[in-house]
């Protein structure tokens, strides 16, 4: 046939040495992630938009934009809710 049947020991021995290569390759190819995540931003965040910083004061001023009341006539058209200052939105 095909040759002796390992016994418990043995099998579980190569299940440990299976399982601490694979255990091994995880954590090398989580390693390389890290390292590519680190390399490719610099810790930076990009966004999209003018690059314009808000202060504190204009954020707690009172809002120039006028907000007109909410209809909800149209079920079909998209709303768009936010608990930002509405000066910030379409600045």
């Amino acid at each position: 046939m095909q040759g002796e049947t390992p016994t418990k020991a043995e099998v579980q021995a190569e299940f440990a040495k299976r399982n601490q290569a694979v255990q091994a390759s995880v954590e090398a190819e989580r390693e390389a992630k890290q390292a590519a995540k680190a390399q490719k931003g610099n810790g930076k965040t990009y966004r999209s938009g003018p690059n314009r910083d808000i202060t504190q004061e204009e954020i707690t001023d009172a809002p120039q934009k006028a907000l007109e009341p909410y209809v909800a006539a149209c079920a079909t058209s998209t709303h768009f809710f936010t608990s930002w200052h509405p000066d910030a939105i379409e600045a």
